[in-house]
């Protein structure tokens, strides 16, 4: 069980989610400043959570949106296959997105200052029409080999 199943989440400013099979929703949790979600594979929702700050979200196959949260400065997302899109996020400075096979499209952010993208290879093929801001200290685009091991 975590925080939220278990209902322990009131005047937190940060919480943590790991291997939690049972949350399908995360709800909105007022003053929260981060959220990090790892490794729920039953997890479909998150609320646009007011206030949040940093949302880190690694191995939740169901997730297919992330929400348009006012506010988030920090996003990372890693390993979650069925997100398609990256929402314009007004104030977003840093986005990370590893390993989201199916992410196609980032949108043009003006406050955005560093990009990271390792194995996306649909968003990959498609970012020659992203014309990044002269804010956009660090863009970072990888795809990485991997190698099968045969027996």
């Amino acid at each position: 069980m975590c925080q939220i199943c278990d209902n322990e989440y009131k005047d937190e400013e940060y919480i943590y989610i790991h291997n939690c099979k049972k949350i399908v929703n995360i709800p909105n949790i007022e003053g929260l400043d981060r959220l990090d979600i790892n490794n729920c594979p039953n997890l479909i929702n998150i609320h646009n959570i007011q206030g949040l700050n940093h949302l880190y979200i690694y191995k939740c196959p169901n997730i297919v949106n992330i929400p348009n949260i006012e506010g988030l400065e920090i996003l990372q997302i890693n390993d979650c296959l069925n997100v398609i899109n990256i929402p314009n996020i007004k104030e977003l400075k840093y986005l990370e997105i590893y390993d989201c096979l199916n992410v196609i499209n980032i949108p043009n952010i003006k406050e955005l200052n560093v990009i990271y993208i390792l194995n996306c290879l649909k968003l990959r093929n498609n970012l020659n029409n992203y014309k990044p801001d002269k804010y956009l200290s660090v863009l970072k685009i990888q795809q990485w080999l991997k190698r099968l091991l045969f027996k």
